[in-house]
């Protein structure tokens, strides 16, 4: 049988060609990317263009706007205390556990005075239709699963 020429299939069909123009400063940043994921060039803008579009984005600019701000001041005021000793590390809620617990109770409580006041009522949403703490480990996975792919 004689041997199929050009790039081996991504799916069951070929793929399709796109050619563009790329700032020099992107492209370096998407090459440094590809090589950290160990990935070729093609596939590493492949997986980000998926990514972007499977990921809905609703216009929620300000709400997120407004609660970056909110967990970069929770955030600072950790990044700014002082240790017990100059030995000590300093604050890294990715490598300390201590960290990681002081500042997701830090987020909660500051969410819970900055947001909407009451007790819940049902959800509004047909993906998240039980209880708030079910949506809220269901968003938090969806959320892990993109961060994930980013790197």
């Amino acid at each position: 049988m004689a041997r199929k020429r050009g790039r081996p299939r991504l799916g069951k069909k070929a793929s399709d060609h796109f050619n563009t123009r790329l700032d020099p400063r992107i492209k370096r940043a998407l090459q440094r990317a590809a090589k950290r994921n160990d990935r070729t060039l093609s596939k590493e803008i492949q997986e980000r263009l998926r990514a972007s579009v499977e990921t809905a984005r609703i216009p929620t600019s300000q709400q997120a706007a407004e609660l970056v701000d909110a967990v970069g001041e929770v955030l600072t005021v950790f990044l700014n205390a002082e240790t017990k000793k100059d030995s000590d590390p300093p604050f890294d809620w990715r490598r300390h556990a201590f960290d990681r617990e002081a500042l997701k109770i830090a987020i909660g409580l500051a969410l819970d005075q900055l947001g909407a006041r009451g007790a819940p009522g049902p959800s509004r949403f047909s993906l998240f239709d039980t209880t708030p703490a079910d949506a809220g480990r269901t968003a938090a996975s969806a959320a892990a699963v993109m961060l994930k792919r980013r790197k």
